[in-house]
């Protein structure tokens, strides 16, 4: 089982975790510090697929990573490093199977911003 991390490039990492659980200090590390759920993608939550971010994504002047959509409207931005992870009923967090790793990047869209200098990455809630 593994954890996706996308980074604010917009590169996907895999971390093996060699375990059935993922701890909350393993998170922390991962998204540089104290971590948020992201509770909003709905199409992520029905599959039992959690996202955590950075809780102090704002202050720290991390780069934008991922935008969340709604209807065509930004909704939040997401920064720095996100780790999505799977989750059960008790609020355990376990690893991804690769079909779970396939979803979500297939949820994960890009485009090109109005400039055409920069690729944005986004996911409609």
């Amino acid at each position: 089982m593994n954890a996706l991390i996308l980074k604010p490039n917009g590169i996907y990492n895999t971390v093996d975790l060699n375990k059935s659980h993922i701890s909350l200090d393993e998170c922390e590390q991962i998204v540089e510090g104290t971590v948020q759920s992201v509770y909003t993608i709905r199409k992520l939550m029905r599959k039992n697929i959690l996202v955590l971010t950075n809780k102090n994504r704002e202050s720290l002047n991390f780069d934008n990573t991922l935008y969340l959509m709604d209807g065509g409207q930004i909704k939040d931005v997401l920064k720095g490093n996100i780790l999505f992870i799977k989750f059960d009923n008790y609020g355990d967090w376990f690893g991804l199977s690769k079909k779970d790793i396939n979803y979500v990047k297939s949820c994960i869209k890009s485009k090109i911003t109005e400039s055409g200098d920069n690729n944005i990455f986004y996911i409609d809630c």
